[in-house]
Formats: structure tokens, sequence, C-alpha cells
């Protein structure tokens, strides 16, 4: 019989150069690893369908927004643990000089002005090259305005000239061209601290939203006819907004993605991506991407220790990765990969270049079963709770290995767990490698191998104590 001490573990097995990768995510009591016949004992129980395809999902869904993080070796932390994707402001309030909507106007017609994106302030744009030599793909947001061209005169105003306003989108779409890889057209414009109509004429945000997505997705579309272009990245999921956006004739071939944001602290299965792309489809766009460009725990600057680096962010993080990959987002920005140097709420990154706990679900995830690498085929699956509960997930990654995953969210108690395996190639042997994120590992060594034998279908059966304690709370 093989036995091995495990706390939380991911597994990854190979078979010659076939691999298969199974993970289980969780804070968890140790637990003991008991044998591996075909007929397990567990109540609690979790099923990988390898010949079920739910189709293709995007790497991006391993990707964080950024407030701040400039440094090229920490830029290669987020990498090593398998991050694909960041999303960033671009503020033209600090890009632009001080002048007027005249003066601005007039130089237009001239060399050397105002207008010359030359004459522009760039020196804090320099992690816009880091991220891409680096390999992330980026999404840069057009963050807000600028006060002198703000109908409220200030950063948060709508533009009140468009010729202006059209004229500068383009400049820095050209000054990042090949560089980055989305644009995001505003951030929260449903909130007034991001979007304030005051003085400009229009009715609601909504309005004034559709006005500066129409002269923004202009500007980007004279100089980058194929970069994605998409909004309205609101700060809850208001579906009438992306209605708007797509019934509007004018606006619509420009909407390449729909974003928004979704903080909580009870993982509800994600069916806002669901949400949208309804909308999407009953507008005729049924393969629309959704991002969700900010997530978290609580969106509020408190110091919750489920934003930064509490243990117990592990789980939840893995749980809710597992929701966002099985209604297929296109990519999401957990808020934040910041560095607690900058940042002392909203962190991933502490100010020695140390990750956050809860980067480890990124790492075994993302990088240990290879999901991160490129587009991965998600495959059936599904679970049974007893005493504990859990979500599970399978997939095939880019170099086509089999992965699966389970997640442990219980509080309290513990129970056994069998985690079957079918539809893998028939009669085979398997070495199975663990990995953990916990407590007690970070997911970057072997936590330990075993091995198993599936039967005439392909079909095997893993069944070990799963003594669950602790999941996710604040």
């Amino acid at each position: 019989m093989n036995q091995a001490q495990v706390k939380n573990s991911l597994f990854k097995g190979v078979n010659g150069n076939k691999r298969i990768s199974l993970a289980l995510i969780a804070i968890m009591t140790m637990t003991i690893l008991l044998s591996f016949p075909q007929v397990g004992f567990a109540a609690t129980s979790a099923t990988i369908q390898f010949n079920q395809s739910q189709g293709q999902r995007s790497p991006n869904v391993f990707g964080g927004a950024i407030n701040q993080l400039d440094g090229a070796s920490d830029v290669d932390s987020l990498r090593s643990v398998g991050i694909s994707f960041a999303r960033r402001d671009v503020y033209l309030s600090q890009i632009l000089p001080n002048t007027t909507v005249a003066q601005y106007l007039a130089d237009m017609s001239v060399s050397g002005g105002v207008d010359d994106p030359n004459n522009w302030d760039w020196s804090q744009y320099g992690w816009v090259d880091t991220y891409h030599n680096k390999g992330l793909k980026t999404m840069i947001i057009l963050s807000y305005n600028v006060g002198w061209l703000s109908s409220n005169n200030a950063n948060n105003g709508v533009p009140k000239n468009w010729t202006v306003y059209e004229d500068i989108i383009k400049k820095i779409t050209q000054r990042f061209q090949g560089k980055i890889d989305f644009i995001e057209v505003w951030n929260e414009p449903d909130l007034a601290q991001f979007l304030d109509i005051s003085n400009s004429g229009y009715a609601n945000s909504l309005a004034a939203y559709k006005a500066i997505y129409t002269h923004a997705a202009n500007a980007v579309r004279s100089v980058n006819a194929t970069i994605p272009i998409g909004g309205p990245s609101l700060s809850t999921t208001d579906t009438s907004w992306a209605n708007a956006l797509l019934q509007d004739a004018n606006i619509k071939p420009n909407v390449n993605f729909l974003s928004y944001h979704q903080y909580q602290m009870v993982p509800n299965g994600e069916p806002n991506i669901q949400a949208l792309r309804n909308v999407a489809a009953a507008n005729g766009v049924s393969n629309m991407p959704i991002y969700i460009t900010e997530w978290n725990w609580d969106w509020q600057y408190i110091g919750s220790s489920m934003n930064n680096d509490s243990i117990h962010a592990i789980p939840y993080v893995a749980q809710r990765l597992n929701d966002m990959i099985w209604n297929n987002a296109a990519g999401t920005g957990y808020f934040a990969f910041n560095k607690q140097t900058t940042h002392p709420d909203f962190y991933s990154i502490y100010s020695n270049g140390s990750l956050t706990p809860k980067m480890n679900t990124y790492r075994v995830l993302a990088k240990q079963l290879g999901l991160g690498a490129g587009a991965f085929t998600l495959r059936g699956s599904s679970w049974v709770n007893g005493a504990s509960t859990i979500v599970a997930g399978g997939a095939t990654n880019a170099s086509g290995n089999p992965v699966a995953w389970v997640v442990n969210t219980s509080t309290s108690g513990g129970d056994n767990l069998n985690f079957n395996f079918n539809g893998l190639k028939a009669n085979t042997s398997y070495v199975a490698a663990a990995y953990e994120a916990s407590l007690w590992q970070n997911g970057t060594a072997v936590s330990f191998t075993t091995s198993f034998t599936t039967n005439a279908s392909g079909n095997a059966t893993l069944s070990f104590l799963d003594a669950v304690r602790i999941g996710y709370r604040n």
C-alpha cells in the first residue's frame, strides 16, 4: 500500500511523455494518503471526464489589475507563478502638459506645440515596455481626463472638445503600438467619483460614456485596426450598459469585449459572466469575450487581510478562479498585483519582494499545472459533497497534458475523498506527483509522488483522507 503524509495537495503525474496533473487546493489539517484502489470509500467525491470537452479557455484568467508595479524583478516574480495578463491605468493627467483647449487646437496646425507627444511626460510609463518585454499580455485603461479638457475642470469630467480628445487618444495608442494587447475605455463610469457628468450636457452617465466610448474607439481605430477595445468596466454588472453599447450601430463594431468588476466575500459561481454573454448573444455576438477586470474579497481600502496576505485567501482565490474558468472568462484582473511598499492595501508582493500566500494558488494552477502557458481545453467535472464541501475541475493544458484540481472550501469538519478520473488512456500506469498550496507548502516543490493504473475503460480512482478544517474566512 502506498502511503504518504499530505496536508493539502496538487497532484501531477507522468506516464512516459504523457502527463496527468491532479490538483487539490485548500487549507487543511494533516491528512493521510491511504491507497489508490479502483473503488474508493469517501463520502465526498470529485469526477473528471477527460473525454468530455467544454471548449477552450484562456490563460488570461490568471491575470491581475495593477496600480503600480514597475520593477523588472517584481514582474519576474509574477511571471514565475504563471501570471500572463495585466491591466493598468494610463492617466491622461500624468502625461499631458497644462494648457488650454484653444492652445491645443491652435498647435495642431504647427509643429512642436503642446499637441506634440514628444513634449508630453511619459516618465511614468516605462512599465509598458517592461511588461511587454517580460511577456505579459497588457490591457491599458484609458483613464479619465485632464482638467483643462474637462467639462467640470477636474480629471474625472467628460471631455468638452472631442477633436482634442480623439487626438490625444490617437497619440497614446501610437506611443504604445505593438506593446499593448487590449484597450479598456475608462474605469467604473457608473460611479461619479470616476465619471462626473457635471456641466457636460449629458442626461446621465450612460449617455456620457457612450459618447466617450465612441470617440475613444474612433481615435484608436484611426491608427490601429485590430487591437481589441472594450468596456464598460462597471463597478457592478448592470447589463443595460452593455446592451446600450451593442444596440448602437456606431459603437457595436468597436466593442470587442465586455468587462465588469466583481468584489464578493462568498463565491457564487460567477453568474454575471453568463448574464453579459446572454446580452451579447441577444445582440448577435454570441462569442463576445467577457473580462472581469477587477475582483477580490472587498473593494474597500480598509486593510482586509483577505485582500492582502491572509492564508485563507488561498482557497478563496482558487474557488473563484475555478468558477471563472468554468464560465469561460476571457481574462481576469485580480485586484491587485501591487507591491506592499507603494500600496499597503491590495498588495500581492511583500516589500521584500516575496509573494503573498494567495500567489501560491497561481503557482500551482497556472505554473505547475500549465494552465497559464496557453489556451487549454476544459473537461467535464462533477462532485458530491459529504462532510466536506469542494469544487473541482479538469482540463487538457496547452502541452496536451490532462490536469485536474480540487478546491476544499470547508470551514469545519472533515471527510474522506474519492477523486475519479474517466476517459484517460486505457490500461495505463500513471505516476502522480503532488503539489501543495497551503499554510505548509507554496507549490514550488513536489509534495509527494505515487502511481495508479487505469482500467479497460480508461478510468481510475484515487482515495485518501481529506480532513478539512479551515477554508476561507476573514
